[in-house]
């Protein structure tokens, strides 16, 4: 006669290690997969859509002055001169000398 030999494994516990395992990488890469989308979110906001509206608004003001857009212009200018170091340390004088130099 033939003799069978058979074995049995009790694979549950690993098996219930391995899905549980397998469950917290899949939230993590949920997890970073959100983290990231709003991250592009925000910074396509800031350097897409944030000036896009800026620019929207502005046309509108023009458009309904069209005398505006010199205030606007005016506006960047400062905001320009501002910002800039040369802008902030020049003297009231310095500021009439390049607008007269510029009026020629």
């Amino acid at each position: 006669d033939r003799l069978n030999f058979l074995f049995v494994f009790d694979r549950r516990r690993g098996s219930r290690l391995e899905a549980l395992l397998n469950t917290f990488q899949t939230l993590f890469i949920c997890f970073l997969l959100g983290f990231g989308a709003m991250t592009f979110s925000r910074d396509a906001n800031t350097l897409v859509l944030t000036p896009i509206e800026r620019m929207i608004t502005k046309l509108n003001r023009i458009r309904n002055n069209p005398l505006e857009a010199m205030a606007i212009g005016d506006e960047e200018h400062q905001r320009e001169q501002a910002s800039t170091p040369q802008g902030r340390g020049m003297s009231k004088e310095g500021s009439d000398a390049l607008s007269v130099k510029h009026s020629h």
